[in-house]
């Protein structure tokens, strides 16, 4: 009875097959087991991708089975590197939305900061610059007050002077015309009483005497008089003319801090009113910014998990599917060296038979 091999063992595509078919199965339940463990994460977004490659690799095997052909390793194969490159390229998005966050987000903040460092800055200048005007046009008012107190204080000193001045005149000429006259009578008395006979002279010289030295105690209470006014109208026209230049050289200064202080804070008033325009403008642009830092904000922490936990989950993933790969791999290597094998020992059996 020739022996064949054929009845002995079940044919190398059969075996080829089933040897396939658990290959695929332990991939797939690999693949089922990483689609787990990422929908389980909030680090992933992958675990719905995943379970979508393990549905089509099974369905792939159960078509493979239905229609009796070999596993479709390759196709498999082509499934899992395909989700390998959306992996990768999705990690290479991720990195480079981390690059761009970063990058945005430390531009944006020195932006932000910036625009906060000039908002308090023209805040704190405007303030100064405002309390500032407020304080000159106190000044001004204060000023203003005390030249008016001034006018009135030398309106009031020349209506004085004038009427000292007034008296003066008056009285200068009375005292003098009375001088005169004490002086003229004077004369004629003495006159009058050296011409009177010697025999007279005795009798009447004490009556003369009299009345001579009252006129001439009349004379003195007028020079006496007229010199006190004359005193008192220098003096009294000194001080006024002191303190008249005293008051003018006061209402120069006044006059000149007045006009000073009245540009300055008109001045500061102009100033004030740019930088609350320039204000205006910067926190037009601080809003901007604000804005785009808000967004910049949600767009790159929109994902709970910081990057590196998603990255490090992502790894995982490839890492799995290169395992997948490689028991393919095993797979295929194993089953060309039991093709092999199985082909020497049928060659040897059919040398047998023949001999």
């Amino acid at each position: 009875q020739v022996y064949s091999y054929e009845q002995q063992a079940p044919s190398f595509v059969q075996v080829k097959m089933a040897s396939a078919q658990q290959s695929a199965i332990r991939v797939v339940h690999l693949i089922r087991r990483l689609a787990a463990d990422a929908s389980s994460s909030n680090a992933s977004s992958s675990g719905e991708a995943l379970s979508q490659l393990s549905s089509r690799i099974a369905s792939a095997l159960r078509g493979a089975a239905l229609s009796g052909s070999a596993a479709p390793l390759d196709k498999v194969k082509g499934m899992i590197q395909d989700m390998i490159a959306k992996l990768r390229a999705a990690a290479f998005q991720d990195a480079e939305k981390k690059a761009y966050c970063e990058k945005e987000m430390a531009y944006t903040t020195e932006k932000k900061d910036e625009k906060e460092e000039d908002i308090e800055s023209l805040s704190t200048k405007i303030e100064q610059m405002s309390a500032g005007s407020v304080k000159l046009k106190e000044e001004v008012l204060v000023l203003r007050q005390e030249l008016g107190a001034l006018m009135r204080d030398q309106a009031q000193m020349d209506k004085i002077r004038a009427a000292e001045k007034q008296i003066y005149t008056k009285a200068r000429p009375e005292i003098e015309q009375g001088i005169d006259g004490v002086k003229s009578a004077l004369k004629v008395l003495r006159d009058y009483y050296a011409q009177s006979d010697d025999d007279s002279a005795s009798s009447t010289s004490a009556g003369a005497a009299g009345i001579i030295g009252a006129m001439e105690v009349i004379e003195s209470d007028f020079s006496k008089q007229l010199a006190e006014i004359i005193a008192e109208e220098e003096r009294a026209t000194s001080e006024y003319d002191d303190r008249s230049k005293e008051n003018e050289v006061s209402k120069s200064m006044k006059e000149a801090d007045v006009k000073y202080h009245t540009q300055e804070a008109a001045s500061l008033d102009k100033t004030t009113t740019d930088s609350q325009g320039d204000l205006t403008n910067v926190n037009e642009e601080y809003a901007a910014v604000m804005e785009y830092f808000d967004n910049i904000q949600k767009a790159c922490t929109a994902k709970a998990e910081p990057y590196e936990e998603r990255a490090k989950a992502r790894a995982n993933e490839i890492q799995g599917l290169k395992e997948a790969m490689q028991i393919l791999a095993s797979q295929s290597a194993s089953l060309i060296q039991r093709s092999a094998r199985r082909t020497l020992r049928g060659a040897a059996v059919l040398s047998a038979d023949v001999n």
